[in-house]
């Protein structure tokens, strides 16, 4: 399908691409791969058993499957992900995103927006973050690394299964409630203080008091200022 308009459906068991469309696109594709480059219209994508790779994508999108292979780029419009025994990476996204996933690890990447993942028997690991976060996960790990900090709306990441790592950046600040179940918190932040029993820390970052940041998990948290670049 190629530089198409209108409302379009498909539904098949043969491989898919699209190319430049400007349409509202309805897939329901079976065992199949689903590869697009280039949508300004609705996308809505329903499949099992399937790679599903999209690029530069203008509208909202949606898409639902188990054991998928999911790689996006490009992502301007509100996005959501609904997988089971799936891998799951976004690359630079600029309008909400939301991720919901289990048995399977979840990547995003340079999101400028609110994140959204709920997330179970998987990693969860979000790189070049400048906007807020909702994690809610029951996994082995849970990383965040930040690029910036300017916004308003308070962020939470809790794993229930396992460790929680984050890494502030220079740029921005926040204040931080931090509580490991059964761990402990590792922090090199000066102005937040750990509890005598070194399983809770609470504090400011770079002074500021808000947004708030919420730190919760079964295992181990760890607090550290990030290594990357800030404008990378």
């Amino acid at each position: 399908v190629k530089e198409c308009g209108g409302d379009i459906r498909v539904e098949t068991d043969a491989a898919v691409g699209f190319a430049e469309c400007k349409a509202d696109l309805h897939l329901d594709v079976y065992g199949a791969p689903v590869n697009g480059t280039g949508n300004q219209g609705i996308l809505e994508i329903k499949t099992d058993d399937s790679e599903v790779v999209l690029r530069k994508l203008k509208g909202a999108t949606r898409i639902q499957g188990d054991r998928l292979q999911v790689d996006i780029q490009e992502v301007e419009g509100e996005l959501w992900v609904l997988g089971s025994s799936s891998s799951i990476k976004i690359d630079n996204v600029i309008s909400p995103l939301r991720v919901e996933n289990e048995f399977g690890d979840v990547h995003i990447v340079a999101a400028t927006q609110k994140v959204d993942v709920a997330s179970r028997d998987g990693n969860v690991t979000i790189e070049r973050q400048s906007g807020p976060v909702h994690v809610t996960a029951e996994g082995e790990r849970v990383t965040v690394t930040w690029t910036s900090m300017h916004w308003k709306e308070d962020s939470l990441v809790d794993n229930a299964g396992g460790d929680v790592a984050v890494y502030l950046p220079k740029q921005g600040g926040c204040s931080v409630d931090a509580r490991a179940a059964y761990g402990r918190v590792d922090s090199e932040i000066e102005d937040l203080v750990v509890g005598d029993d070194g399983r809770t820390a609470s504090g400011t970052f770079n002074r500021s008091r808000r947004p708030i940041l919420k730190l919760r998990a079964e295992g181990d948290i760890r607090i550290q200022k990030a290594l990357i670049l800030d404008n990378q």
